[in-house]
């Protein structure tokens, strides 16, 4: 141990201890806040995957929060400060970055408690693409609320950094190298039994990781109890869609699909909706039907395709319709699309309802 802090503070001489001392203490005191803003993400996995590896979720977590802080932190500070040795500049663009990283951490825990994923490129899409004016709607107060939080954050980052600056001075360099490395072997004794268990029961390992949130994972080929190996990684994005063509026996009737989008289930009642309730009182009634998700994409995508939501990118690159809008058309049914929204994001233009008139 002692030789190990004896390296480690030779190189943090080298590139000044205090300020490096300054970012770690940063990191850290963010660290809190990092944990504060991320219950959400612990109360549901231990209530969700509670079963789990309990100790091993719990271990991981705080790990995970605390290797992300100092990675994104005092990694990206000590890049700024070492390669252009002008400090303030380190200092402002750190705290800057650490204000954007905790409201993007608060937006992502609020996304993941809804609707259990992170923020995503699809997420990004829906705020930012085409008509996104139809998907989210923020009034005056909100945008002044928002602006009012950042500024709020940025001055809490700004006492933060003044008061990492006073314990860099005041607390001696062993305790922050013991501290350093006591992560750091935790950090390799999380990674050792993560592997250690894949190998066993890797269905468990994936389902706790789903909850952390910039988590890139890695996955060796698993070798399962049959013998065979499960490659955890992506194929070459190539389907055989349909395995097989429908075969269908045209009745002549009319058929008409009414989708609403985000409809909870309990809600078609007499009180919600009473001409629909008293409609399927006299009709076919699916109850044990179950949404593929509770997003717009990857819902409307299973309902149509009849898969799990997690083809659509793959599907929308290669232009794959649904076979059951092939077989109607072949069948000599006119298609037709009456849509309150646009179609453009997400693109069920160019997967559900390809080429369709709209």
């Amino acid at each position: 141990m002692e030789t190990a802090l004896l390296i480690l503070k030779r190189i943090c001489n080298y590139f000044d201890e205090v300020h490096w001392k300054v970012e770690f203490w940063f990191a850290i005191l963010n660290a809190i806040f990092v944990f504060l803003i991320s219950h959400k993400y612990f109360v549901l996995l231990l209530s969700e995957a509670s079963t789990l590896h309990p100790v091993y979720s719990v271990v991981a977590f705080f790990c995970h929060f605390v290797c992300l802080t100092l990675f994104v932190l005092g990694g990206f500070f000590f890049q700024l400060y070492v390669s252009t040795r002008k400090y303030h500049l380190a200092k402002w663009t750190t705290i800057i970055l650490a204000t954007i990283a905790l409201i993007i951490l608060i937006i992502d825990a609020y996304v993941f408690s809804l609707y259990r994923f992170h923020l995503n490129s699809y997420v990004l899409t829906q705020v930012f693409g085409p008509a996104s004016g139809q998907v989210f709607e923020f009034t005056i107060g909100q945008y002044i609320a928002a602006v009012m939080v950042l500024l709020l954050l940025l001055t809490v980052e700004l006492f933060v950094f003044k008061l990492s600056e006073k314990l860099a001075k005041f607390v001696p360099f062993k305790y922050v190298g013991c501290m350093l490395l006591s992560i750091f072997l935790l950090f390799l004794s999380v990674q050792s039994y993560r592997f250690y268990e894949l190998d066993k029961n890797p269905q468990s390992i994936i389902a706790i990781e789903r909850y952390f949130p910039a988590s890139i994972p890695l996955y060796p080929d698993i070798k399962l109890s049959d013998g065979s190996t499960l490659h955890l990684k992506v194929s070459d994005n190539q389907y055989n869609y349909p395995k097989q063509p429908l075969s269908v026996s045209p009745t002549g009737k009319n058929l008409l699909i009414i989708a609403f989008d985000s409809w909870r289930y309990t809600t078609m009642d007499s009180l919600c909706t009473p001409n629909i309730y008293s409609f399927a009182k006299k009709a076919v009634t699916f109850d044990q039907h179950y949404s593929g998700s509770n997003g717009t994409k990857s819902g409307v995508f299973s309902l149509f395709y009849g898969l799990s939501g997690s083809y659509f990118n793959d599907f929308d690159k290669q232009s794959i319709e649904p076979v059951i809008m092939q077989t109607m058309r072949d069948n000599g049914y006119d298609v037709r699309l009456f849509p309150s929204a646009s179609l453009r994001n997400p693109p069920l233009d160019k997967t559900v309802f390809l080429l369709k008139s709209v």
